[in-house]
């Protein structure tokens, strides 16, 4: 049986992931990991044979989507369609930001999508020069203790994504229209300023993970909004 976990609401789906492999333990399965390289010489040969002391395996790994290509990688997708008819084997799949339009598996296996919370995209929309106190009062409306991780990773791609548009990069997976309302966006940034933003995005991030960020995140992206907005 294969199981997909996406959605563009990273967060919870990790959070989702987490308490789904603690529930497998709770039921004494053993749960082994492995990267997409390894799924074929493992997953069909360890379910055919008993773990220490008979327990059942749950196998998991992240972003299969990466790797799957019809065209290419046949083979896996092929290994996919196995797995996901047959009901002695558990296999669960996180996709890291993939909502689940963008999965390449079709129909096969279940999926759980974590879509994003509607307004993130006005914050995302007011992100720009000399419109500081909407950016800020849609982010205080919007941020709990929550999902202001969310809503840094977010505001991080979306910023990196302007910066891209505005230095002549591709972005061939988003849909027309919104590279068109991206590209409009991006006017109204000079591209030294997008580069200094991205990078204090970038320096909160490491702070934050390294515990070294006293204001917490919500308080971070406010006082660059102060700055940059």
């Amino acid at each position: 049986m294969l199981t997909i976990i996406c959605g563009e609401d990273s967060v919870s789906s990790r959070d989702y992931l987490l308490q789904l492999q603690k529930d497998y333990k709770s039921k004494d399965f053993e749960i082994v990991r492995l990267g997409p390289d390894e799924l074929e010489q493992s997953v069909l040969n360890l379910s055919s044979r008993l773990s220490l002391f008979g327990q059942k395996r749950v196998f998991v790994t992240e972003n299969l989507n990466k790797k799957i290509s019809k065209k290419t990688n046949l083979k896996l997708v092929k290994l996919l369609e196995k797995i996901s008819k047959n009901t002695a084997i558990e296999l669960i799949d996180w996709e890291d930001g993939v909502s689940q339009r963008e999965l390449k598996t079709g129909k096969l296996g279940k999926t759980k999508e974590f879509k994003p919370i509607q307004n993130i995209w006005q914050l995302l929309d007011s992100c720009y020069p000399a419109n500081m106190p909407k950016f800020i009062l849609l982010l205080n409306r919007l941020a709990t203790s929550k999902n202001e991780m969310f809503i840094f990773i977010m505001l991080a791609r979306h910023i990196r994504n302007l910066l891209l548009l505005k230095s002549g990069a591709g972005l061939p997976l988003l849909q027309p229209w919104q590279r068109a309302k991206l590209a409009s966006q991006a006017k109204s940034w000079q591209e030294k300023e997008l580069v200094l933003f991205y990078d204090k995005l970038i320096g909160i991030d490491i702070a934050t993970k390294t515990g070294r960020n006293s204001y917490g995140l919500k308080d971070s992206i406010e006082v660059l909004a102060c700055y940059y907005i």
